[in-house]
């Protein structure tokens, strides 16, 4: 009889080992998931935030890009009108030689007609 209740008491113990045992396991394992999953979180906020750099320097490179095209276009459409402009003086230039040419020949010719009378 005293046998039978020290294994009866044994066993309980047994099972109130094994029972805590379980709860330790569980509360192991939901530790690690709860720890997996501010890691995961850690994980895509870094990456969201090396995301979101990564889009802004492409997008102020292409703002530099964009502002330096404009700033090209511009010296170049200057340069174009300061050669319209230098292209036009030369041709009235041109026009002013071949008048005062032809004015010139009209005076000799006049001179010419001038000595053979």
């Amino acid at each position: 009889a005293e046998l039978q209740l020290a294994q009866e008491d044994f066993q309980r113990r047994l099972e109130e080992l094994q029972t805590s045992l379980r709860r330790e396991a569980e509360h192991a394992r939901q530790s690690t998931e709860h720890a997996m999953l501010h890691m995961r979180r850690l994980h895509e906020a870094e990456t969201s935030s090396q995301q979101l750099a990564l889009l802004q320097r492409r997008q102020e490179r292409m703002q530099r890009l964009e502002h330096d095209f404009a700033e090209e276009r511009r010296a170049r459409e200057a340069h174009r009108s300061g050669m319209e402009l230098e292209m036009m003086q030369q041709r009235k230039d041109l026009e002013d030689f071949k008048a005062s040419l032809f004015s010139v020949d009209q005076q000799v010719e006049a001179m010419r007609g001038t000595l053979e009378e």
